[in-house]
């Protein structure tokens, strides 16, 4: 908190207290009343290890009470001495630096997150950003997004190290001296993922991945960061293996069976589902057709009832599969294609798009006929419909 900002009131902390009272506070200097904003930051957000790191940083015990761990007024001059020694003093244009390398604002001002970063620096174990300010200001709109993403994600080390490893970036595993340093080429190779997902990090391309997770914010917080990571790990997510296979006479990709296997342990015994068709079938008269790519496959359900039938789409789509019923076919079958397979062929993914838009996947767009079983598909079905929107 800058000097304009200083606190005027310290409430009893949840785990913390104080061992002066709120008019006392106006009589410590201004950097020891920045560190005591670090404290109550953390107090606010009941992060008692991050209070801890910064006691064992300056060299302070912890005082503990019945109520908590007491902060005094020494406690917080030994805070600010100690950054100041460290090249961080609690000044305006020392809160700015600090604050730039770690991908926050410049703004003079200690919140919860600010004060984390403070302890992730007291514990040795942190992420800065690796750019001048001349090379930041260089940067495009989408790789400034990028950098804002991996330097919240950033905020937990180890997970900045996986996506970095998922992205291909070399010397993932090595973190100097106990900083991950993150710049242009990893912010380069997070966009080059992305447009590859069909996504972007341009303004559109925020608000699409805003309303694709159903919030209104297209801020880079944690939960949106979280929500990055996770798709470029592809966590969740049915392994990405299409080695093929047959399966009743039919070609299938490994994704494809697992999420099959699946479905089929949701419906059990009641419901048996066997291949019709499969995918990779070759070209025929009618030219360009879903199952000419990997993960389309065609359900026979024997003499299933109405009911059973819409329990088997219901199987199907909450393991992430685009699912209706054709019982319309020369044959009533049940066609399922799976979100995300990356051998789809495109007019597979039109009928994934058409599913997004809650329609039955036919040429004439009709609406989807099983709309009232409200399945829910898996939380990673969500990064597919971003691209299809």
């Amino acid at each position: 908190m800058g000097s304009s900002h200083a606190s005027t009131g310290i409430p009893s902390g949840r785990h913390l207290s104080y061992s002066f009272r709120k008019q006392d506070t106006g009589a410590l200097e201004v950097e020891p009343r920045r560190a005591l904003a670090v404290f109550r930051a953390l107090n606010l957000a009941d992060d008692r290890r991050s209070s801890q790191t910064l006691l064992d940083f300056s060299g302070r015990p912890a005082n503990d009470a019945p109520a908590g761990t007491v902060i005094t007024g020494a406690d917080c001059a030994a805070l600010a001495g100690r950054l100041r020694r460290a090249g961080y003093p609690l000044t305006d244009e020392g809160i700015r630096v600090f604050k730039m390398e770690r991908g926050f604002s410049d703004a003079v001002r200690i919140g919860p997150d600010v004060a984390s970063a403070y302890a992730r620096f007291a514990k040795g174990v942190e992420t800065r950003i690796n750019l001048r300010a001349s090379d930041w200001q260089a940067l495009g709109p989408e790789l400034r997004a990028a950098l804002k993403i991996l330097m919240v994600i950033g905020r937990d080390p180890v997970s900045l190290m996986s996506v970095r490893r998922a992205l291909g970036v070399r010397d993932s595993d090595e973190v100097p001296n106990g900083v991950l340093l993150v710049g242009k080429v990893t912010a380069e190779r997070l966009v080059r993922w992305a447009h590859q997902a069909g996504w972007t990090f341009d303004l559109a391309g925020l608000r699409k991945i805003a309303a694709a997770r159903g919030v209104e914010s297209m801020d880079i917080d944690p939960a949106m960061a979280g929500f990055v990571a996770d798709a470029v790990l592809q966590r969740d997510e049915p392994a990405h293996d299409y080695q093929r296979f047959t399966r009743d006479g039919r070609t299938l990709n490994r994704r494809t069976i697992l999420m099959l296997k699946a479905a089929q342990a949701r419906l059990g015994d009641a419901v048996r589902l066997g291949v019709l068709k499969g995918s990779y079938v070759k070209a025929d008269r009618r030219g360009a057709h879903p199952h000419m790519g990997g993960g389309v496959v065609d359900l026979s359900l024997g003499d299933a009832s109405p009911a059973a039938i819409e329990r088997a789409v219901l199987a199907l789509r909450e393991v992430g599969f685009a699912a209706w019923c054709r019982s319309r076919a020369a044959e009533p079958h049940v066609h399922a294609v799976a979100i995300g397979d990356r051998d789809m062929a495109p007019a597979a993914w039109w009928q994934v798009k058409a599913f997004f838009l809650g329609r039955d996947g036919r040429t004439r767009g009709g609406e989807d006929p099983h709309r009232a079983t409200r399945a829910q598909s898996p939380a990673w079905v969500v990064r597919y419909r971003i691209p299809a929107m």
